[in-house]
């Protein structure tokens, strides 16, 4: 009986660790991030968008090699690490797009994007995806 108290015990840190593994914990919120309707920027919109919504351990970070294979902490990974997931041009196509609108999954799971972001991001694809 004491090692099945000991084992539960043990167990809620490590429990605790994984289902909050994948959660936004980023001081900034993800619905702090406004897209404009054009010339949408990397720099200023994208990556600051990625860096609170998906970049966090257990995601999309460069440590995380279950993640897809894909870290969105640059512009390089971003668009190369998975072919198909950013189609520069096409965002219809684009796994980012499909997966932000819960097709297939929804992401970010914690703090799904609003209609600003999500048609920001396909925005920014739709404009080529440019590293400006």
């Amino acid at each position: 009986m004491k090692i099945v108290s000991i084992l539960t015990i043990a167990s809620i840190p490590i429990l605790t660790f994984v289902l909050s593994s994948c959660k936004n914990s980023v001081d900034n919120p993800i619905g702090d991030i406004k897209f404009p309707s054009s010339n949408v920027s990397y720099k200023e919109q994208v990556q600051p968008l990625f860096n609170v919504g998906c970049i966090y351990s257990g995601c999309h970070d460069q440590r995380t090699p279950d993640n897809g294979n894909l870290s969105l902490t640059n512009y390089i990974d971003a668009t190369t690490d998975d072919p198909g997931v950013i189609i520069k041009g096409n965002p219809t196509n684009s796994i980012l797009i499909q997966r932000i609108k819960g097709q297939g999954g929804l992401m970010p799971p914690s703090s799904p994007l609003n209609e600003n972001q999500i048609q920001g991001l396909t925005t920014w694809i739709q404009e080529g995806g440019k590293n400006n």
